[in-house]
């Protein structure tokens, strides 16, 4: 079957912007933040803004993202808020959604990938025209990619938070709450693995670098665990 033939909507990668809106909501769930300033001290916390750095306009989107949010209002009911109070100009929850992620300040990158989510065209793989498991071509008849995968930056999110003054204190809690006692395993810092990082020298390219592992309070360890997940809209391969 032809490039061309494909529905391209069948491969339309989730929207980053819908990815950020859904973790953005988590986030304010979770703030310790009061309910009326709650959207706006997560974003200056997080982001390096402060109060003062948001816009009028910017509010008249965060407070019905705030309302929705801490109402658990449905969609339904958003859509129709501006019908019951045109004078207040209420915004779709779409452009709200999109409007409040943009603040974030997170810029998203975008990967071309095999239309059946084999592989991504990146690395080694990035000059690649086919897939290298299903032979699949990456781009239709026009030269675009046939399917695009969008990705949140992991380092900008690290950042964010360290940034947050509760995240912040909760991310060096290895170094200087946690205490191991022998012969217990009650975290990933009781394991043996990790004693043994922690009086090893750092090797990058085969070279010994002067600290060790975890030397400073804010070293992070990143863990991946995954039973398989779908990066497209209609979520049907993984």
């Amino acid at each position: 079957m032809g490039a061309e033939e494909y529905d391209h909507d069948k491969y339309t990668a989730i929207s980053v912007w819908d990815e950020l809106s859904e973790w953005f909501e988590r986030e304010v769930q979770t703030s310790g933040a009061c309910t009326t300033f709650r959207v706006s001290v997560v974003l200056g916390f997080k982001f390096g803004h402060t109060v003062d750095d948001i816009t009028s306009d910017d509010l008249s989107h965060l407070r019905p993202f705030a309302l929705k949010v801490d109402t658990y209002m449905t969609g339904t009911t958003f859509a129709k808020l501006q019908f019951a109070f045109p004078e207040s100009h209420v915004e779709t929850w779409k452009c709200i959604q999109s409007r409040v992620a943009q603040l974030s300040g997170i810029q998203p990158v975008l990967y071309d990938c095999c239309p059946n989510s084999c592989m991504c065209f990146v690395g080694p793989h990035a000059t690649l025209s086919t897939c290298t498991h299903c032979n699949e071509g990456r781009y239709r008849a026009d030269g675009t990619p046939r399917s695009r995968f969008l990705y949140i930056p992991f380092t900008p999110r690290l950042k964010a938070l360290f940034s947050n003054r509760t995240a912040g204190q909760r991310m060096l809690y290895r170094a200087r709450e946690h205490i191991s006692k022998p012969g217990i395993i009650s975290d990933v810092m009781d394991s043996t693995h990790y004693h043994t990082l922690c009086q090893s020298k750092v090797r990058v390219d085969d070279k010994d670098l002067p600290h060790q592992y975890f030397d400073d309070p804010r070293d992070v360890a990143l863990g991946l665990s995954t039973d398989g997940f779908a990066p497209h809209r209609r979520r049907k391969k993984t």
